[in-house]
């Protein structure tokens, strides 16, 4: 979210990551050009992982737009996939600040999915909700029955 607001820490997306890979859940990794400089690390390492797919940088907006449609499931902070992908119908997970002024209940995605928010930050300011969590909101948003 380029600092727009908290955000939930890369290792914590990672764990996920691995966590929905070892379910054999696929996982597409989306984010502008200018992301993927923090994100070449974990790309490099997670590279030929079956299930895994790097589209940081890759697609034009139209491109998001249409994949966004096609998965089950939208995990993110306030972004803008968040937002498309609930506006097109997509399950979201949204991941939050209960504080203002970035609390979901103005800031939330309109749509079919789940938001979880907390107060709590770890020391680098992402925000604190576990892996754990975010898996569960993950399965239960997967399980709705969504057209």
């Amino acid at each position: 979210n380029h600092g727009s607001a908290n955000g939930w820490s890369l290792t914590r997306f990672e764990g996920l990551a691995e966590a929905l890979l070892a379910e054999d859940v696929s996982v597409v990794v989306t984010g502008s050009p200018q992301e993927r400089a923090a994100l070449t690390p974990w790309l490099d390492r997670m590279s030929g992982t079956p299930g895994f797919t790097d589209a940081v940088g890759a697609w034009t907006l139209s491109q998001l737009m249409d994949a966004v449609t096609q998965v089950r499931c939208v995990v993110a902070s306030s972004t803008g996939p968040l937002h498309m992908a609930a506006a097109q119908g997509t399950p979201t997970v949204g991941l939050y600040r209960s504080d203002a002024p970035f609390w979901p209940e103005r800031w939330g995605p309109l749509g079919p999915g789940e938001v979880l928010a907390t107060s709590a930050l770890e020391a680098k300011g992402g925000l604190n909700l576990s892996v754990e969590d975010v898996l569960a909101a993950v399965h239960r948003v997967r399980a709705l029955d969504v057209p």
